[in-house]
C-alpha cells in the first residue's frame, strides 16, 4: 500500500511541475533575456510540439523499462539540471534592448 501512496503522490505532483515551466520560461525569456513575444511564442510553440512528439515514445519507454524509479530520478533531475543552466548560463544576467 505505501508504493500506492507514493505513486499517487507523483501523479499528483508531477503535472504541477510541467505546467509552471513553461509559463516560467516565456516570462524569464521576455522579461531578462528581452525576446518579443513572437519568439517566445515560437519557442513555446516548439516545446508543445516536442512534448506531443515525445509522448508514445517515452510511455514505450516506461512500460519497457525495469527500473522505473531510477528513469523518474533521471527525468527529474534532467529538469532541474535544465533549470540551473538557464539561471546561470552566461546570458542570463544580460539585457538586451528592446525594439520599439
Amino acid at each position: 500500500m505505501r508504493n500506492q501512496a507514493v505513486l499517487d503522490c507523483l501523479n499528483f505532483l508531477i503535472p504541477d511541475v510541467q505546467g509552471r515551466v513553461g509559463p516560467f520560461l516565456a516570462i524569464f525569456l521576455w522579461s531578462s533575456q528581452g525576446w518579443g513575444p513572437t519568439h517566445v511564442g515560437i519557442v513555446m510553440t516548439i516545446a508543445g510540439i516536442a512534448t506531443v512528439a515525445a509522448r508514445t515514445p517515452a510511455g514505450a519507454l516506461v512500460d519497457w523499462t525495469v527500473w522505473k524509479r531510477a528513469l523518474i530520478g533521471a527525468t527529474a533531475s534532467i529538469v532541474v539540471l535544465g533549470g540551473y543552466a538557464s539561471f546561470f548560463s552566461p546570458c542570463s544576467g544580460q539585457r538586451r534592448p528592446r525594439k520599439p
